[in-house]
């Protein structure tokens, strides 16, 4: 269907087709929240940022309990360098999978963006703790014992 199809354009990131077949697949399908994540997705990707926290929002109203909607909504809100709201919506996620290593991560990173060095260093442990390899929260822990982020 339209969704399916979507996806493809975006893969080959053919935006303005994957957005029309989104808008199609709702229109059709507007229980389905997988559509409004993936067309909010293609939304961000487009910097059309309130539109796609519009889907997001969407798709919460549909299906509440999926972590990854609430991350795409703080990724919008940290392109937006809103960066307390990017928190309470990582902290959500977290509600919902409290052993996502990534989400720890991006709520991690976020905290040190806004010089709240405690909770920072607290999620980038809780990232090493569930996956001791990621290199990325070993950077970001190098980083704030170089001081504070710019």
């Amino acid at each position: 269907g339209y969704n399916n199809r979507a996806g493809v354009y975006a893969k080959f990131s053919r935006y303005p087709e994957a957005l029309a077949d989104f808008e199609k697949a709702a229109r059709l399908n507007p229980g389905n929240f997988r559509i409004y994540l993936n067309r909010g997705v293609m939304l961000k990707i487009n910097r059309q940022y309130d539109a796609a926290l519009g889907d997001f929002n969407n798709a919460i109203a549909v299906n509440p309990g999926y972590p990854r909607i609430y991350v795409e909504m703080g990724n919008v809100y940290a392109l937006q360098e809103k960066f307390d709201l990017a928190v309470e919506q990582y902290s959500k996620a977290l509600q919902l999978a409290p052993d996502d290593p990534s989400i720890f991560l991006r709520r991690g990173i976020t905290y040190y963006r806004l010089h709240r060095s405690r909770e920072a260093l607290e999620d980038l442990e809780n990232v090493l703790r569930i996956d001791p390899g990621n290199h990325r929260a070993s950077e970001y822990k190098q980083l704030m014992n170089r001081g504070p982020a710019k």
